[in-house]
């Protein structure tokens, strides 16, 4: 049976004011996510405390993430 997050019986919402929140994935207990307009990639644990774990240091956006078996980070992003 998969893990909800929920007060009261009603789901609950863990993080508001996100840019453009894209490639949702599940790693380390986290959820981990592209915010494009950003240009950063978050990681939310299911207490809703949020850490943004990369900044693009550039104008691209981050379009997806992935962690191959050897567990580094792999980002896809576009070109300028």
């Amino acid at each position: 049976m998969p893990n909800t997050v929920t007060m009261n019986g009603r789901p609950t919402v863990l993080l508001t004011g996100l840019a453009m929140g894209e490639s949702p994935r599940f790693h380390d207990e986290r959820l981990w996510f592209c915010d494009w307009l950003a240009h950063e990639i978050v990681a939310l644990d299911a207490r809703g405390r949020s850490e943004v774990m990369l900044r693009l240091p550039y104008e691209s956006f981050p379009f997806s993430i992935d962690w191959p078996p050897n567990d580094d980070l792999l980002i896809a992003a576009s070109s300028d």
